[in-house]
């Protein structure tokens, strides 16, 4: 079993409120159907928040493939996107960790059937 449990809460905890929508805080999946689509025209994020997406980018980036691994597409994406993000990429960011707030429970459980 690994469970990454505190590093999920560390994630959440650093996630500003601009991140975690009160409104909606909860998602069923990491991704909508538009994660791959992609507004040239949407606006870029300013510096400060250009930062704080590279900095939740890379923390998906080492939780996904370690215990997350259901995460792990939109992760893969959104770090494509780190160079220019927009406000359609922080939308997409902030969904990732809506989904990650709402199965904090949820872990990865590795076994073996049979061992010869």
């Amino acid at each position: 079993m690994v469970k990454m449990d505190d590093y999920v809460e560390d994630i959440l905890d650093s996630a500003d409120q601009l991140l975690l929508d009160k409104r909606r805080d909860q998602a069923k999946t990491p991704a909508g159907t538009d994660l791959f689509d992609i507004d040239e025209s949407a606006a870029s994020l300013d510096l400060e928040k250009s930062d704080h997406f590279w900095t939740m980018s890379a923390k998906l980036l080492y939780l996904a493939p370690r215990g997350r691994p259901d995460i792990m597409t939109a992760v893969s994406f959104l770090c494509t996107r780190v160079q220019q993000p927009n406000v359609e990429d922080w939308e997409k960011l902030s969904r990732v960790l809506r989904y990650l707030k709402s199965t904090k429970e949820f872990f990865l459980t590795i076994f073996v059937d049979d061992i010869t």
